[in-house]
């Protein structure tokens, strides 16, 4: 049965925080207040405000696609209006790549169906403000993407495509695309500042310690799923394995006995407010856009 001692493994931790974390890391978080995260609402990051709930981006985007969609038909192309699920999980889960439960990783291992793996991805939100990928044909791109407004042939389609002036529509200029660029530029910067953080590191080698006391040895969990026995189109077979599950659980159980996810999610919080803070007058003006941003979309999709 694989477990430490429960106070002789946080005391643990908390020893090599203060030892590697200390002030040498910016900002300061209060390590030994961290809890594990249970709920939805214990994933809370400071940048959800701002980057906003899944009803709010799911609204967002039904207003674009809608939009898109007119549009797309207006100039002969077809266009099929993206129909949105809810999810139970926080972005931070997707983010931290946290979402698996036990009894997902008790049947699955390391690799859950697509339909499990595509719900986690609604953590993040509609993701209509990344640019429009495969399944399109080149017409539809043309006239959902084109710069100019020219299709060729003698063929115009609207300046900045479809998507351009459905955007347009909505009050946020001809770049969908960018619409969420500041939030989303700090959540990336705080995530990487999580991942090289010493305090997080720490964490990660009491991990692996957790794991080598029960027979495995990896540096961490991204290294242990990705172990070329069963990751990868060059793995050797043994996707499914006995060997797989039981690094899966040894890895979750570990996890769980270390506080893997509590570390890391309060260490990306604090980066997360370090960054609102450094520029806290765009946050404002971008907070007063969104909202102005949602009443326009609300009254779109109300209009169907």
């Amino acid at each position: 049965m694989l477990r430490f001692s429960s106070l002789f493994s946080v005391g643990i931790l908390f020893l090599s925080v203060a030892a590697c974390g200390g002030s040498a890391d910016k900002p300061q978080t209060d390590l030994e207040s961290v809890t594990t995260p249970q709920s939805a609402a214990d994933w809370a990051l400071p940048l959800d405000r701002y980057i906003g709930g899944f009803d709010e981006r799911k609204t967002l985007f039904q207003a674009l696609d809608l939009l898109v969609g007119d549009c797309m038909r207006e100039y002969g192309e077809s266009w099929t209006n993206t129909t949105i699920k809810p999810t139970g999980l926080a972005r931070a889960q997707q983010l931290l790549g946290a979402w698996r439960d036990e009894a997902s990783i008790e049947r699955y291992g390391y690799h859950p169906p697509d339909a499990e793996r595509e719900a986690a991805e609604l953590a993040l939100g509609p993701q209509m403000f990344d640019p429009p990928g495969p399944g399109l044909t080149d017409d539809q791109m043309a006239v959902l993407t084109t710069v100019d407004g020219d299709l060729g042939s003698g063929k115009q389609g609207p300046e900045g495509g479809c998507a351009g002036a459905a955007s347009k529509k909505l009050g946020w200029g001809g770049k969908p695309y960018d619409v969420f660029s500041l939030p989303e530029t700090t959540e990336e910067n705080a995530l990487a500042l999580t991942k090289v953080d010493s305090r997080v590191l720490a964490v990660e080698e009491n991990w692996a310690s957790c794991m080598k006391e029960a027979g495995f040895v990896y540096r961490s969990p991204a290294e242990a799923e990705a172990d070329p026995r069963w990751s990868g189109e060059g793995s050797s077979g043994e996707q499914g394995s006995s060997a797989e599950f039981a690094t899966a659980k040894a890895d979750h159980a570990c996890q769980v006995e270390v506080n893997y996810s509590g570390v890391r999610l309060a260490v990306l919080r604090a980066y997360e407010e370090q960054g609102i803070e450094e520029n806290a007058p765009g946050f404002a003006q971008f907070e007063s856009d969104l909202k102005k941003h949602l009443k326009k979309a609300a009254e779109i999709v109300s209009r169907g």
